[in-house]
């Protein structure tokens, strides 16, 4: 098994600096995922990575929203939003955390590969200092 983060968010840190990193112990290399994801387009006919990719721009398109449904994707399959968010934005669905994203892109690697498969890891930080190395 291969441990890999998977970085949402600003992950050069050259603009607002935020990230959420989720741990996935998963049977393919990274390698492999990479050539998995490059067939997303041909399967979804979108890639993840078309939408949140603004400043402040969290909301997936109705339309991606349903093709993703359509997929397979559970209709209340976001954490912290629910069906009867759809009905209040019938322009998109908010998602409200890295890890919604994640599950997403997830979702759609698995797709594309069945034989991939992944849990997400829990990992405990331990602060060990270091605060005035950075400036």
């Amino acid at each position: 098994m291969n441990v890999i983060n998977l970085t949402i968010g600003d992950w050069s840190r050259d603009g607002h600096n935020q990230i959420e990193t989720i741990t996935i112990e998963t049977n393919c290399t990274v390698e492999q995922i990479n050539e998995i994801s490059s067939k997303v387009k041909d399967v979804f006919g979108f890639t993840l990575d078309e939408y949140c990719e603004e400043y402040e721009d969290n909301r997936i398109p109705m339309e991606i929203w349903n093709k993703l449904v359509a997929m397979g994707f559970p209709a209340d399959g976001l954490e912290y939003g629910s069906p009867s968010d759809l009905e209040d934005d019938p322009d998109g669905v908010y998602l409200y955390s890295g890890s919604e994203y994640a599950d997403i892109w997830l979702f759609m690697i698995q797709r594309c590969e069945p034989m991939f498969t992944y849990k997400i890891v829990n990992n405990a930080n331990i602060n060990i200092g270091g605060y005035g190395l950075f400036q």
